[in-house]
Formats: C-alpha cells, structure tokens, sequence
C-alpha cells in the first residue's frame, strides 16, 4: 500500500523551478533515501511534501487524501511531520518544552516525551536546557523527538546527518530499527552513500530537479548511483520507475 504518491510535482524558487515533474510512491514502512547534490531539488521536495513550500502543479496525496493547499501544521495532524534541515528549534524552549510542542499534536501512539529521552539517553540531563545551549547532536536529537512524539505515519528527515560527528550520526540513526518497528513510513535526505545503502530499502537520485535514477537498493550499485548523482550517464536510467 502505497502512503504517499506524487504526481507530476514541479515546485518553484521564484522563476527558478527547483522540482521538475516529479513522479514518486513511498510504501507504508518503507525507508526511502533521497540523495543528489547541493541544489538537486532535495530539500525543496521535502519541504513542498510538509507543507512548508507551495508546489506551483502536480498533486501530493498522503494516505489517500489529495493534501493540495493543506497547511504544515495541519499535515503534522495527519501524521506527516518534517524534520527540516538545521533543525529548526524554538531556542529559548527547554528541550522537554521543546518535545511537549510535539506532543500536543494529539496523536496517540508509541511515542512519548518519556520514550524519547529513553532513546536518546544523552538528553536526560539537558533535559531543562534551552535548545541554543546544546551542542549539535542533542539539538538533532531533539529535533527527531520533537517529530516523533507526534506519532506520525511518515516522517521526513532531511540532512539529520549534517556537521554531526560519525558517532553522534550513529546515535542519530539508531532511531530507524525502532521506526521500522512501529511501522513508520521514513523518507531521508542523506550526503553518506555508504550509510544510505546500509539504511535504505530503496533509493532515488534527483538531478536539476529531477528524478534520474530509481531502484531498490540492493539491486543499485555504488557506482550507478555515483554516475547518477553526477549526471555523468543520464541515458543509463532511462526507463527508471518513477
């Protein structure tokens, strides 16, 4: 079953059209990698699905129903929550006020402030800290908590990854078996090839705004999606299922 489909998405920066006739399903409990370079149209696709961007054509419909002109926060309500890129925390909340502005979305489930500070056991003593004294990786994982707690059907993480030591990234990702547990559909924005294929059930690679290679991971090698990546054989994923 399919939790979200997109068709035929462009999204514009002013005059400049960032995402280009995008086509795309995401499977209910999928883990879908988005990778390409700066300026690929990665993050604007993100945004566009959230709510935070308004797509110039095309349709986003999420668990079957069409979302159009929907607001962000009204997305989150369904179970659609972003993590932006640069995490995008209210500063001078603590990180527990922080997570219990997530919660109040309402939706009951799995996730509870409680549980995040379980997971992420590095946030219990900074647990009253303002979120502009933490470091790097307590304010990612605040800001995945944020997300989660509000129960969603599918989250977005774009560049959860970004300026965070290897270590820190580790403790970031180890959040994705619990993810799969729950049965929560996840689509990420990633840099790390070799973590995405480590991670990913299936990957796409965007290039000026569009999708120019699709497949499973498993079935994708390295250097396919290196040549994708940087349009160096853009015949080669002619036919790719979008």
């Amino acid at each position: 079953m399919n939790k979200l489909e997109i068709r035929d998405l462009e999204v514009c920066h002013g005059l400049l059209k960032a995402v280009r006739g995008i086509n795309l399903n995401v499977q209910a409990g999928e883990v879908l990698a988005i990778v390409g370079a700066n300026g690929a149209g990665k993050s604007t696709l993100m945004r566009a699905i959230a709510g935070s961007h308004r797509a110039s054509q095309g349709s986003i419909t999420f668990m079957g129903q069409t979302l159009g002109d929907l607001p962000a926060h009204k997305r989150v309500g369904l179970g659609l929550c972003l993590v932006p890129e640069g995490r995008r925390l209210f500063p001078k909340l603590t990180v527990q006020e922080n997570l219990t502005v997530g919660a109040q979305i309402g939706r009951i489930g799995y996730w509870t402030v409680e549980k995040i500070f379980e997971v992420f056991d590095n946030l219990v003593k900074r647990r009253h800290a303002n979120a502009d004294t933490l470091s790097g990786g307590e304010q990612q994982a605040t800001a995945i908590g944020r997300a989660l707690v509000a129960n969603p059907e599918l989250v977005l993480l774009d560049e959860v990854s970004l300026g965070l030591s290897p270590a820190i990234v580790d403790r970031v990702y180890s959040i994705l078996p619990q993810l799969r547990e729950t049965e929560t559909t996840v689509v990420l924005v990633e840099q790390d090839l070799g973590r995405v294929m480590k991670v990913s059930d299936r990957i796409i690679c965007m290039l000026e705004g569009r999708i120019v290679l699709e497949g499973a991971t498993k079935d994708l090698t390295r250097d396919q999606i290196i040549e994708a990546y940087f349009g160096l054989k853009p015949n080669a994923v002619e036919g790719a299922e979008t």
